[in-house]
């Protein structure tokens, strides 16, 4: 399977205790796991990002046991580029592992092919092996269905005696990042996905993306963020109340802080709880962003990144969360000196204004 624009292979290994596959990629190797995407249910705590606009459901946000199972988007190299960032980036700055969500690898699961859906008949054994497709849940009538995963070795799957099945023209492979989920053990989260950056498109972008990336929101330079999406839980009606983007795009900078307010300060408690609650999130929030701060302008001179977002999450029990999330327009830094993400940091300073104004605000409220 070609996991980006380069040559990409893939051989097999098997042990009494897993299957997996090590898969060459213009990154390097890397290890891949099978799934059942029927253990796998809806997440439903998106707010933005592209798994909000696909019908299909192997390509939304996915989620299990505590786990975010994330799409890695066909045929785009960016997504393998997010792979690369947890797989290897990270390491060369630790200091932001705190801020970012656990990473627990990529895991490959098989979908049967849509009507009229031309199969990649480059595909090698790892599309075609049956024991594989077994653990990811699809069943073949291949004689190696009697076989156990504990018989079988990277030479004999080999490519070049693997048997033609049925599934290699039948079903496709999807791939996953699996990340911790921030929502899990929360009750009724709220959240919000702030896009960061003066600019969201990476230093590679065409002159299109560029254009079409300027276009969506014209404060962005100013602000150095949007807001992509929320939600907030209403204990009354028992619902959720949505603002999609195109509420977020409809913010300026003089209706920034009641934006925020209308999210941190949420209308679907009561009074005192709207205050209590609101107070304790907006305090402990601008703690965590202070912090990216201090590390961004003080640490980070390694990676530049474009179009990550801050996930903010709550519920009313006071339970938070805020992570960084989204990696794949991180560009390293190669020069023989320091140079700070200041596209990003504009963002940070525009929130933490947000948020002192309204600490000082609800500063009085008991």
């Amino acid at each position: 399977m070609s996991a980006v624009s380069g040559e990409s292979s893939s051989s097999l290994v098997a042990d009494q205790q897993e299957q997996y596959y090590i898969e060459k990629t213009d990154y390097g190797e890397l290890k891949i796991t099978p799934i059942d995407i029927n253990c796998l249910e809806a997440c439903m705590n998106q707010v933005a990002g592209h798994g909000t606009r696909k019908k299909k459901k192997e390509l939304s946000l996915m989620v299990r046991d505590c786990k975010i199972y994330k799409a890695i988007q066909p045929g785009k190299k960016r997504s393998w580029s997010e792979v690369h960032f947890y797989e290897n980036q990270v390491k060369l700055a630790a200091y932001l592992l705190p801020f970012i969500p656990k990473y627990y690898g990529v895991q490959r699961t098989f979908v049967p092919l849509e009507e009229g859906e031309i199969p990649d008949i480059t595909s090698n054994s790892s599309v075609m092996d049956t024991l594989y497709l077994q653990q990811a849940g699809v069943s073949t009538n291949s004689d190696l269905n009697s076989q156990s995963s504990s018989e079988v070795s990277s030479s004999s799957v080999s490519p070049a005696n693997t048997p033609t099945l049925p599934s290699q023209q039948t079903f496709k492979p999807i791939d996953f990042i699996v990340l911790e989920d921030i929502t899990a053990n929360m009750d009724h989260p709220n959240v919000m996905d702030i896009k960061m950056g003066q600019r969201t498109y990476g230093e590679d972008a065409s002159p299109q993306k560029i254009l079409e990336e300027e276009s969506k929101y014209v404060y962005q330079h100013q602000l150095g963020m949007r807001i992509s999406g929320a939600k907030i839980y209403d204990i009354v009606k028992k619902e959720y109340q949505y603002f999609d983007r195109q509420w977020g795009r409809s913010v300026t900078p003089d209706t920034i802080v009641e934006a925020m307010e209308t999210f941190l300060f949420s209308n679907g408690f009561d009074e005192e709880t709207r205050v209590s609650v609101g107070r304790h999130v907006t305090n402990l929030l601008l703690k965590e962003v202070r912090k990216i701060h201090h590390l961004f302008t003080e640490k980070n001179d390694k990676f530049r990144m474009y179009a990550s977002s801050l996930l903010i999450v709550y519920d009313r029990n006071k339970n938070f969360s805020m992570k960084i999330i989204d990696f794949s327009h991180v560009h390293q830094n190669l020069l023989h000196q320091p140079v700070y993400d200041t596209n990003f940091i504009q963002g940070l300073v525009t929130i933490i204004s947000v948020l002192e104004t309204l600490e000082e605000r609800y500063s009085q409220q008991q």
